[in-house]
């Protein structure tokens, strides 16, 4: 909360838009929360005029210390976003009809990047928030082919398996594992019990290398 509060004081904010279930004390003092019921509402195709923006401007800002030790903020540009988009998406197994679900919600940048190298690559999203256990069937009615997860949705959803279960997502045609160290013993399990298309994304948040 207090680093979520110093990054919208560093960067200016003018406005915070929220879940409906996040409280007003997630935003510094003097900034406004909006809800996203609220924003809906009022949407049409003529209230929202375009931003103005450029492809230099920020589309992210990064929160980190890196050797420093002293928080800071690194702005992302929508140049520098989009060709590091391209470049990933060039070494990513899809094709055009394939449907991508990223497991971790939107509020996440990870999620956001993985849909954004998707649609690249022409695939569409799986925006539906999925049941861990409604994943297999999702799969053999072909509304998903491609899972990003990490490596505590992937230990919760093998904890809820029977241990005696091969092969569960063997339909699927990748499943990409990252955002947490990923031990062979955890590989071997996903391999066996969930599928053997895996494919570990190695610091996805800084620079997308894939394994």
């Amino acid at each position: 909360k207090a680093q979520r509060q110093q990054l919208m004081r560093q960067t200016a904010c003018a406005y915070a838009i929220a879940e409906e279930e996040s409280p007003a004390s997630t935003a510094p003092t003097g900034v406004p929360v909006l809800h996203w019921s609220a924003v809906l509402a009022q949407c049409t195709d003529r209230c929202l005029p375009p931003a103005g923006v450029t492809a230099d401007q920020p589309w992210l800002y990064v929160s980190g210390s890196g050797s420093t030790g002293q928080p800071k903020v690194i702005p992302i540009t929508h140049r520098q976003e989009w060709a590091r988009t391209r470049s990933a998406a060039a070494g990513l197994p899809y094709e055009a009809d394939d449907i991508v679900y990223p497991m971790l919600g939107m509020g996440f940048s990870s999620a956001k990047r993985r849909s954004l190298e998707a649609w690249c690559c022409g695939c569409a999203i799986y925006l539906a928030k999925a049941a861990p256990l409604a994943l297999s069937d999702l799969v053999l009615q072909k509304r998903i082919s491609v899972i990003h997860t990490t490596v505590f949705h992937t230990e919760s959803l093998l904890a809820q398996l029977p241990p005696a279960t091969e092969g569960w997502l063997q339909n699927a045609k990748a499943l990409f594992l990252g955002a947490s160290l990923v031990s062979h013993h955890l590989r071997l399990r996903i391999q066996k019990q969930l599928t053997p298309r895996l494919y570990v994304r190695y610091g996805a948040n800084e620079t997308g290398t894939i394994s």
